[in-house]
């Protein structure tokens, strides 16, 4: 989706920046570790609050700048790194204008696109077994149901599914959502079969850029249901049930017991 919308010319995107999870929230932390400890050393005697968050505020506007800039007439930057869901406040903090949009997938597809990458040389990242990325799911689900809801207008969601089957549909919605006008594209030339093809070619920063083998895979939607066995597919049912039901997407019937867990791993919407 990332590499569909940055193919508009009001839109400028770039490779995962991870500006807010490895940079800003960490620096974040430390300013407050430093500000509730008796110990004096640090930049808290140097800077006040007001000074130290211009600063960072200075940063982001650098790095948004930087991605605008590489498209001449581009009005929106496009940021995505999935592990900034969790830091949307600060998001909205520094970036008042902000807006988020969250692309919803099947937790049985994600798990087995997880599992997949695991078994990969660069996957070790990936989630070991089902349950764990079922856990992952549950929580980005959580925080795009209960946080993101927030923003009102500011915030949409759209679903994997309807992005492979309606692929203009859906993309014209956002670009609606987004205040810009629409636009046809030619879809072959976004394929999987097209970036596998390309593979390693082009810009570096360019999300399209992808030298890691069978990083883009097939984009089945139901996929799962060959790759999965029967008892992780029960294991993300019953780790997901009640937040599917919520993004639109049935259980199967081969679980025997979907109820939801309540743990601390992310509670489902009420």
């Amino acid at each position: 989706m990332q590499i569909l919308l940055g193919a508009h010319p009001k839109i400028s995107t770039s490779r995962e920046t991870h500006l807010f999870d490895r940079y800003i929230v960490p620096i974040l932390e430390i300013r407050k570790n430093e500000l509730s400890s008796e110990d004096q050393d640090g930049l808290k005697s140097i800077f006040s609050n007001k000074e130290y968050n211009f600063f960072l505020k200075m940063v982001i506007r650098e790095v948004m700048n930087r991605i605008a800039a590489r498209k001449p007439g581009a009005s929106i930057v496009l940021e995505k790194t999935p592990g900034h869901i969790r830091h949307h406040k600060v998001i909205r903090r520094f970036l008042p204008r902000a807006k988020f949009l969250y692309l919803a997938r099947d937790p049985r597809a994600v798990a087995a696109s997880m599992l997949a990458a695991r078994k990969e040389s660069w996957g070790q990242w990936a989630p070991a077994n089902a349950q764990a990325a079922a856990r992952q799911w549950r929580v980005a689900a959580t925080a795009a149901s209960r946080g993101l809801v927030q923003y009102g207008d500011d915030y949409r969601w759209v679903r994997f599914e309807d992005l492979v089957n309606a692929p203009q549909e859906t993309l014209s919605g956002i670009w609606r959502w987004l205040d810009i006008e629409d636009r046809r594209l030619d879809l072959a030339e976004f394929s999987v079969e097209a970036l596998n093809r390309a593979r390693g070619t082009g810009e570096a920063w360019s999300p399209a850029f992808e030298p890691r083998k069978n990083f883009f895979r097939e984009g089945k939607t139901d996929g799962w249901k060959s790759e999965l066995s029967r008892d992780d597919i029960a294991t993300v049912e019953a780790t997901c049930g009640e937040l599917m039901a919520a993004f639109g997407y049935a259980l199967s019937s081969l679980s025997e017991d979907n109820a939801a867990p309540t743990d601390e791993q992310g509670m489902p919407p009420t």
